[in-house]
């Protein structure tokens, strides 16, 4: 025997320790095993509406079980004694309140709280007979936990009053049935059987004195009086109306505040003057077709004095009055107004963004379905949609702390929110992290790249308040289908899958999805799992693409360290694709420090047969500038340890960088530049502000994007376009690197443009050597 069952049988032979007296009241009722009783009934069933609870009972409690008098919710009528939380009311003597069963020792192994009706709240209290002898209780019971305030509890404790009061007018009427004053009431149609008893709701109506003997009289309406006091203290709308004069015969207080009339004027209202769903006919026939069940249960909108309307759950059920001929409706209405507010807060917070305020991915996507069932003429137009997302975020996050980039994502909310305004029906929808979807009705396909287009434009040239100076880039995907044809999540999906497209080109740009992009970006997946832990097991290597001086073609001035992944399927992964997500997670200042030593490594061994002042050029990621804060101490150090100078060294720096934290960046240029080791800007001629970058950052060479080289000489856009950046170059004081050459015309026109250096597979491929395969 367990521990709770032994302190829960102690308690059951203290709470016995009256058994015999209780016992012989408990039988003086003749209440046991006795067939339903309205007067008993409609108090349960009120109980349970009063307090919203799905159980609310009468137990009586004798020698070996609990039997209950009224059950409401209830599908049994007896459980044995044992298992009585009842038992522990009567053994304290006052209302009892059990808020969790299962962390209470006493009932966590309970068959009724394990099993139906799975019982974890109760709160019970006493109800009397003859000399005030306890009989059982007046309790409610639910299967969720709850607590219980003051004022449920003397609403509980006058229910149980109101059974005492029944269980004392019952014995009064069987004792006068037994030996009946001559004319004491009037027979029933033949029967011989005086009237059904006054119900609940005549009582709260019809004189004491008529209706109870003199001797108790005072007490039991000072019991009422408590009661209809509860009542009114309850936030309940409490109404009773006469069926048949289809007029309201009581209302408590809360029905004449809440509806703002006073209680002489409601009670000269019919109930379809509220609402006409509470019409008299109407609910009589509902009622009459409910099959065995007491109540009906609706949702109306009130009619209150000032002219509003008040929301409301009501539940109405019928009892009969003293005089059978008639009958009465009750019906208890539930304030739906904070209920109806905390849905719509819940409805707003399921499909908005805490942040931003904006759409979330699933108010969004609801968003695009119901733009599906829109009119017709809605259908016939193509619905745009376009994921953005921000180039690196992650960066300023970890630069500038969570409060300014969460400032940042409401501020480009705000701003892309003010570019769709002219676009009627057009929404805007945070994803999640730096995500946002965009989706507009287009009268034609061929407008998404060009709107899109402005959009990302809009967004590149926007300053940002929040961080002085900030200005961001965005890739973008955008998909263009009817959606009629295609659901909103494919669109969804397709306009991601040309994010990931625009991201692995060199982000800053809008892709707009082609047949086979999803597979694309699956494989885009499989890459970033086999990547993972790729720098562990030594999978990368660095391969050194020469530079020559376009004044002596000879031998390289220097060369240029890639890094290349072997994956290991013996796939090569190119860096457009790996290097990204080596930023994502957060391996690329390990990685990018790793460069420098095996780049530095393989200069110092091969230091006496490279020409004088050959030089490695490295790549130094965004990543590295934003999160390395050591990196100019680094590179001085392992220059050091090498007893290489620092014009064995060049930095590249992409304009991706300057954008991002043009103060941060700033600061670190300036630190290397203090320690003489030489940077270049890289593709120069691509980015939004390259002239504004070169006056600002101390770079000593410029490299020329091959993009620009490729027409030479025959573009003469081309063309315009090289000597212009040569001029601004030289004005400025910085050496031209041109990249990719790749004939022999593209090189003799440099040279007699004055370049300075150049690259590319006319002169040498990258190779794992530092030397061109002629010269080895």
């Amino acid at each position: 025997m367990t521990l709770q069952r032994t302190a829960f049988n102690h308690g059951i032979r203290k709470a016995m320790l009256m058994k015999p007296r209780r016992l012989a009241a408990l039988r003086a009722t003749q209440l046991l095993d006795t067939p339903d009783e309205v007067r008993f009934d409609s108090l349960t069933h009120l109980a349970c509406r009063l307090f919203d609870a799905p159980i609310a009972y009468i137990s009586l409690l004798d020698a070996d079980r609990q039997w209950f008098k009224s059950a409401c919710g209830l599908g049994f009528r007896e459980m044995p004694i044992e298992y009585a939380f009842c038992v522990h009311t009567l053994e304290s003597g006052t209302l009892t309140v059990i808020e969790d069963a299962q962390a209470d020792p006493r009932f966590a192994d309970n068959p009724y709280a394990r099993g139906e009706p799975y019982i974890r709240f109760y709160a019970g209290t006493l109800i009397y007979g003859p000399d005030r002898m306890p009989l059982g209780t007046f309790c409610i019971v639910s299967d969720t936990p709850r607590t219980f305030d003051a004022r449920e509890r003397e609403m509980l404790k006058g229910l149980a009053h109101l059974t005492t009061i029944e269980i004392e007018r019952r014995s009064a009427h069987r004792g006068e049935r037994q030996n009946p004053p001559s004319g004491a009431y009037p027979r029933e149609r033949g029967t011989g059987l005086p009237p059904t008893p006054i119900s609940v709701e005549d009582r709260w109506q019809t004189p004491y004195a008529a209706r109870n003997t003199a001797h108790n009289g005072a007490a039991l309406q000072a019991q009422l009086d408590k009661f209809r006091a509860t009542l009114d203290a309850t936030l309940d709308l409490i109404l009773i109306v006469d069926e048949q004069t289809r007029r309201f015969t009581y209302c408590n207080q809360g029905a004449i505040e809440r509806l703002g009339y006073s209680r002489d004027k409601l009670l000269t209202l019919s109930p379809e003057t509220l609402d006409k769903s509470l019409a008299v006919s109407a609910l009589s026939k509902r009622l009459a077709a409910l099959d065995g069940q007491r109540a009906v249960r609706l949702n109306a909108n009130l009619h209150c004095r000032n002219g509003e309307t008040l929301p409301v759950q009501a539940q109405i059920q019928r009892t009969p009055s003293s005089n059978l001929e008639r009958t009465q409706l009750i019906i208890v209405a539930r304030d739906l107004r904070e209920t109806l507010k905390a849905q719509r807060e819940i409805e707003w917070i399921t499909h908005h963004d805490g942040l931003t305020h904006q759409l979330n991915r699933t108010g969004f996507l609801r968003a695009l379905a119901r733009s599906d069932h829109a009119s017709d003429q809605c259908k016939k137009k193509s619905q745009l949609v376009a994921v953005f997302g921000i180039d690196r975020f992650k960066r300023i996050n970890d630069a500038h702390g969570t409060a300014q980039a969460d400032a940042i994502l409401c501020e480009l909310a705000q701003h892309l929110s003010s570019l769709l305004a002219p676009h009627v029906d057009a929404h805007l929808g945070r994803l999640g992290g730096d995500e946002f979807a965009v989706s507009v009705p287009l009268a034609q396909p061929c407008e998404a790249p060009q709107l899109v287009e402005r959009l990302r434009e809009a967004v590149e040239s926007y300053r940002f308040h929040a961080i002085e100076g900030l200005q961001l880039t965005v890739s973008v995907g955008l998909t263009a289908h009817s959606l009629y044809q295609t659901a909103p999540e494919e669109l969804l999906r397709r306009a991601n899958a040309a994010l990931v497209r625009a991201k692995q080109h060199g982000r800053n740009r809008v892709r707009q999805y082609l047949s086979g992009m999803l597979d694309e970006a699956s494989r885009h997946e499989a890459i970033e799992r086999r990547l993972a832990g790729a720098f562990e097991r030594g999978e990368f290597h660095l391969d050194f693409q020469p530079q020559w001086s376009l004044k002596a073609l000879d031998r390289p001035c220097g060369a240029e360290a890639l890094l290349r992944w072997r994956a290991p399927d013996q796939q090569t992964v190119g860096p457009d694709v790996f290097v990204p997500i080596l930023e994502q997670s957060g391996l690329m200042v390990e990685v990018g420090r790793w460069i420098i030593d095996q780049a530095l490594d393989t200069l110092a061994s091969n230091r006496q047969r490279l020409p004088t002042n050959f030089f490695v050029s490295i790549n130094i990621s965004a990543i590295q500038l934003m999160d390395d804060a050591q990196l100019a101490d680094y590179l001085v150090e392992a220059l050091k340890r090498r007893r290489l100078p620092t014009s064995a060294l060049e930095l590249e720096i992409t304009e991706t960088a300057l954008i991002q934290s043009p103060y941060w960046v700033g600061q670190q240029l300036e630190a290397l530049h203090r320690q003489s080791i030489a940077i270049a800007l890289d593709d120069f001629g691509t980015g939004f502000s390259s002239l504004s970058h070169l006056k600002q950052f101390p770079f000593d060479t410029v490299k020329i994007d091959k993009s620009f080289i490729a027409g030479l000489p025959d573009s003469s856009e081309d063309r315009a376009i090289v000597e212009s950046l040569l001029t601004l170059c030289r004005g400025f004081g910085r050496n031209v690197c041109a990249e990719g050459i790749e004939t022999p015309a593209q090189l003799d026109y440099l040279r007699r443009l004055g370049c300075n250096r150049a690259q590319g597979y006319l002169l040498a491929r990258p190779d794992r050597d530092l030397l061109t395969h002629d010269e080895k």
